[in-house]
């Protein structure tokens, strides 16, 4: 992947947040208000996007739907984050009988099938953004966990931990002032790639039911809705469905142009 590719996902993704952040400001309509007597229109100059079957604005609504599953992805990736960096630091750093019981944890969550656990969390939980959000930190965690723990090892067993033992450092001042800010790249990275795939998992999620609910504008929810119309009017499967795509596709490049970065860094400090 060249430079301007990374540069041009990262100016796509800025657009779809800013959209998002500002769409009550750029939304030309109320999309809550339905209009019957507009109903299944293509799009227009009236309405660039056209508008669905209850005659809401496709527009407005996708830049409200942007919100939703950029929030839910960014909020259940930093918990999940959260909780790996957590546990893997904590195995890594302490070993022995810590390491054995965190991760056999971490075997157990990351043997369960991915989407299965997720599907069964929020279906449990029931249909809700509380449950959506529980059933992405509890089935994504362990990744995280797994990478930090062999970081932090790797890390651990340098000379300079060894040093701030013997001036007298405790191990959580270790932990929280030189361990953690060293895995800052490392974290970044993690984070960004995994938004990508919690964006996926929030609109599968969302398109059986199991996420964000009517009315609230959410692009899976909108694509879930627009099955029974496909034929008539395919415009309102095409737009969310393509906004899906280039939400991850610009996600994912981002995050490898940031693991290029750091490798870059890595391979000089070395």
């Amino acid at each position: 992947m060249d430079r301007m590719t990374g540069y041009a996902a990262l100016l796509v993704l800025a657009g779809i947040v800013l959209s998002g952040i500002f769409a009550p400001q750029l939304a030309p309509m109320n999309p809550f208000e339905p209009d019957m007597a507009i109903r299944l229109q293509p799009p227009s100059m009236a309405h660039l996007l056209g508008t669905d079957a209850l005659g809401r604005d496709l527009l407005s609504r996708m830049l409200y739907g942007g919100r939703s599953a950029l929030l839910l992805s960014l909020v259940s990736t930093l918990l999940a984050l959260g909780i790996g960096t957590l546990v893997g630091m904590l195995a890594g750093y302490f070993g022995g009988r810590t390491d054995a019981a965190l991760t056999t944890l971490t075997n157990i969550f990351q043997g369960i099938p991915g989407i299965s656990f997720m599907v069964a969390v929020a279906g449990f939980v029931g249909p809700s953004v509380t449950g959506l959000l529980l059933a992405l930190v509890a089935g994504s965690w362990a990744g995280f966990s797994r990478i930090v723990r062999a970081e932090v090892m790797q890390r651990a067993a340098e000379p300079y931990v060894e040093q701030l033992r013997v001036l007298g450092c405790s191990d959580g001042r270790i932990i929280l002032f030189h361990l953690l800010p060293a895995l800052g790249g490392t974290l970044l990275v993690l984070g960004t790639l995994r938004l990508g795939r919690g964006v996926l998992a929030v609109a599968g999620l969302s398109f059986l039911g199991l996420g964000v609910q009517p009315p609230t504008p959410d692009w899976s929810t909108m694509i879930s809705d627009a099955m029974l119309y496909y034929r008539q009017a395919p415009h309102l499967i095409i737009v969310p469905g393509a906004a899906i795509i280039l939400l991850v596709s610009s996600l994912n490049l981002v995050g490898q142009m940031l693991h290029r970065r750091l490798d870059v860094r890595q391979e000089a400090g070395g």
